[in-house]
């Protein structure tokens, strides 16, 4: 992983790969995250996430690479508040590849509580029950 821009950085991104594939295994391309054109994690494969990777406050932009390439398969500026914790999705096949920005919420649940999150990043797969 690269350095962080920023030593004091106040807001944190993770890069997962969970593009659509036929078969998740044999057809999805594995990925190279980057921001502000500075790979931060290589060769992502499907299912597998970097770490939370600080980043400094504003919109940088950041792209999902084909691994050992300069072929962008998705590409999207991020918003970076100070203090939050963010997850940005690589979704959908490498043909058609989006990107999903989400805020990831750390604060502790009431007393007795949890606190789970559902995210269907899987658009060609319909429908799903929880």
């Amino acid at each position: 992983m690269a350095a962080a821009l920023s030593a004091t950085a106040p807001g944190l991104v993770r890069m997962p790969s969970v593009p659509e594939p036929a078969s998740p295994v044999a057809n999805a391309p594995g990925l190279d995250a980057t921001i502000n054109g500075a790979i931060y994690e290589p060769d992502l494969v499907y299912a597998e996430a970097s770490d939370y990777i600080p980043i400094r406050t504003g919109t940088p932009y950041a792209e999902f690479l084909r691994t050992g390439t300069d072929q962008i398969l998705a590409q999207t500026e991020i918003g970076i508040a100070k203090k939050g914790n963010f997850t940005l999705l690589a979704v959908n096949p490498a043909s058609s590849m989006g990107t999903l920005f989400v805020s990831d919420d750390y604060t502790a649940p009431a007393t007795g509580q949890i606190r789970v999150r559902f995210l269907h990043a899987a658009p060609g797969a319909g429908d799903v029950d929880i």
